[in-house]
């Protein structure tokens, strides 16, 4: 015969299981489940001459801190989001300079290229067109743009397949073209950051 005794440490044992193993599927279902977590925010772009709450703009981007890019020898900084992998390259791809902001798996938001070649703005233009259309994409939108006070050309694109949609912008200072490609969601933050160093 059991004693009072010891069925309390064997009831003890069994919360204690059962307590570890609620955590335990807690801990699965948070991992699992982490994007609807993730605090979102709205951006406001503000309309010369409109007051009423009709430019809101809902957008995926988190609200958190951007980091600041600075490149000496192109002399131009630009804000990137945080947590992404930094991969630099020289004389390849038809760019004498170009970066690639990766995601990791610590980031939230989406990677950034920017691309620094010797050709025109024209020739950049419709040479990105060509590679992006070559490779499965579809030419949605064309504008005209200003990057830091230089005329520029922003073009969409979206994938006929499988994909990501993406936002090129293109644009020249002297004896080079820029490129910088994210997907449309945060290239405008992108643009507004870009700046070339005095």
């Amino acid at each position: 015969m059991q004693s009072h005794g010891q069925k309390k440490p064997d009831i003890l044992k069994v919360g204690v299981f059962i307590m570890f193993l609620a955590l335990a599927f807690l801990s699965v279902y948070l991992y699992l489940n982490k994007s609807d977590f993730v605090q979102t925010s709205s951006v406001v772009s503000p309309t010369p001459g409109k007051t009423t709450g009709d430019n809101i703009n809902p957008t995926a981007t988190p609200n958190l801190k951007w980091e600041e890019y600075r490149n000496e020898e192109f002399r131009f900084r630009v804000e990137r989001p945080k947590f992404l992998y930094e991969r630099e390259f020289k004389d390849q791809g038809g760019y004498v300079f170009f970066i690639r902001f990766e995601e990791t798996k610590f980031s939230i938001e989406k990677g950034v290229a920017i691309g620094v070649s010797g050709k025109t703005y024209e020739e950049e233009v419709e040479g990105t067109k060509t590679i992006l259309t070559e490779s499965g994409a579809k030419l949605v939108k064309e504008d005209k743009i200003t990057v830091d006070d230089f005329e520029g050309t922003r073009l969409d694109f979206e994938p006929t397949g499988e994909g990501e949609k993406r936002s090129v912008v293109i644009f020249s200072k002297g004896d080079y073209s820029y490129s910088i490609s994210t997907v449309p969601e945060q290239v405008e933050k992108v643009i507004e950051s870009f700046k070339f160093l005095e």
